[in-house]
C-alpha cells in the first residue's frame, strides 16, 4: 500500500477551482483512491504497483506545466508531495496482522512527514526508500538521496529520495552531473566526516550553484564547523 500525501500551499479560490479537480483526477487515472483528508491536503491510496503512485505524482506536477505556477523554480511553494509505502502483510508484536486502517495511518503519517520536507529542501516531490525499493523499474525516474530521519514505530531510519523529473531539463542535467559526488558527500556527512563532506558539496556547487539541496548541506557543514570552533 502506497500513500501519496499532497499538500496545497496556494489556497486561493482560483487555484482550487482550476487545479484541485485535475490533481485528484491524476490520482484516479493511475488507479488511486482519494482518501478523506483534512484542510488543504489531498491523499491518494495505491494498493497495486508502487510505480502508479509515482506516475500519479508526476502527472499532478504536470498539471502546472506551462502555467503561471510553473514559472521560475517555485513549484514547491504551490504543492508538495510525499510518498511512503507500507506492506499489507506486516505483523504486530503479538503476531497478528494489523487492520488496514492502522497500516494506512502509519504510512500516511510518514508520507506527511516526507511532504513537509519539500518545503525545507525546496523541491516538490519526495519519496521514501520503502517506496524506492518497491519500484518495478527506476530507469525512467531521476532520483537522488537527500535526507534521513528517525520515525516512530520504525526499526530503521527513513531515507528520503528527491524525484526531479519535473525540473527544467538544464537543472535535471546539472543534478545528474553532480549526483554521485553529492551522495558521497551525504554519506560522509551522515557518518560525521563533516569537513570532507563540505569539500564535496562545495565542488557540486561549482557546477550547479543554484542547487538548494546542496546549498543546505554546505551551510550545515559550515555551521557544524563553527560550533566545533566555539566548543574547542
Amino acid at each position: 500500500m502506497s500513500v501519496l500525501f499532497a499538500k496545497i500551499y496556494d489556497t486561493s479560490a482560483e487555484f482550487d477551482d482550476r487545479y484541485v479537480p485535475e490533481l485528484e483526477g491524476a490520482i484516479a487515472r493511475w488507479g488511486g483512491i482519494i482518501a478523506p483528508s483534512v484542510g488543504n491536503a489531498i491523499v491518494g491510496l495505491f494498493a497495486e504497483e508502487v510505480d502508479k503512485s509515482l506516475e500519479a505524482s508526476l502527472s499532478m506536477l504536470e498539471c502546472f506545466a506551462g502555467s503561471q505556477y510553473a514559472k521560475g523554480n517555485t513549484l514547491y511553494t504551490k504543492i508538495g508531495i510525499g510518498i511512503d509505502t507500507g506492506t499489507l502483510l506486516s505483523k504486530t508484536d503479538n503476531g497478528d496482522v494489523p487492520h488496514l486502517p492502522y497500516i494506512v495511518k502509519d504510512t500516511q503519517y510518514i508520507a506527511a512527514r516526507v511532504e513537509a520536507l519539500t518545503q525545507v529542501y525546496e523541491t516538490p516531490l519526495l519519496i521514501t526508500h520503502r517506496t524506492f525499493l518497491q519500484l518495478s523499474q527506476t530507469e525512467g525516474y531521476r532520483l537522488r538521496l537527500i535526507h534521513r530521519f528517525e520515525a516512530e514505530n520504525q526499526n530503521d531510519p527513513i531515507s528520503v529520495f528527491e524525484v526531479f523529473n519535473g525540473d527544467p531539463i538544464a537543472i535535471q542535467d546539472a543534478k545528474l552531473e553532480t549526483k554521485t559526488q553529492f551522495e558521497q558527500g551525504l554519506f560522509l556527512y551522515f557518518m560525521g566526516f563533516v569537513e570532507e563532506a563540505e569539500h564535496l558539496f562545495e565542488s557540486c556547487l561549482e557546477i550547479n550553484q543554484h542547487d538548494r539541496v546542496v546549498q543546505l548541506y554546505y551551510e550545515r557543514c559550515q555551521a557544524s564547523a563553527l560550533r566545533a570552533i566555539g566548543t574547542g
